[in-house]
């Protein structure tokens, strides 16, 4: 699975997820990378932020749709955005998403969006069972906490300068 996700917080809060149910995954923290990713390794299911520096994520999934139109092949994409409102979710599936997951990122329903791949999307079968989404959403919630906790704030790096 590539997780395709800048943000520090974000990454270690669907990371906690992914590792409670078992999943393999590897980070881009951009649209440049992902693309570099997605060229040289196997993936048959994305996380895609749409907001990201460089190339952002509705311009890299349009660039892995024109890329499989030679190949025939067809990844799974699943867009993770703060954008909550129906146009946004066209715009997603414009770009040639398939699926649309909202950003705070809440356990249950990213494995429950796993859960409901198709059956030919081996890395979101894996372990998307309930129990594990209890555990992962337990996780999700600690290393949310934990990197909402040591992410940079303007009164933390103000203290900073100062020292």
């Amino acid at each position: 699975m590539l997780v395709a996700e800048d943000h520090p917080v974000n990454q270690a809060l669907v990371g906690a997820i992914l590792d409670a149910c078992g999943h393999s995954y590897r980070f881009a923290a951009n649209g440049v990378e992902a693309l570099a990713l997605f060229e040289r390794e196997r993936f048959d299911l994305i996380l895609m932020d749409g907001q990201m520096p460089e190339l952002d994520g509705y311009q890299a999934s349009a660039e892995i749709r024109r890329r499989e139109a030679g190949s025939g092949g067809h990844v799974h994409i699943i867009a993770v955005t703060a954008h909550a409102m129906k146009n946004d979710r066209e715009q997603c599936l414009a770009a040639g998403m398939d699926d649309y997951l909202t950003k705070p990122i809440v356990a249950e329903e990213l494995v429950a969006l796993l859960r409901a791949c198709p059956p030919g999307v081996a890395a979101a079968a894996a372990g998307a069972e309930s129990a594990e989404a209890a555990e992962a959403a337990g996780a999700a919630g600690a290393a949310g906490a934990a990197a909402t906790k040591a992410a940079p704030t303007p009164q933390r790096e103000a203290a900073a300068a100062a020292a």
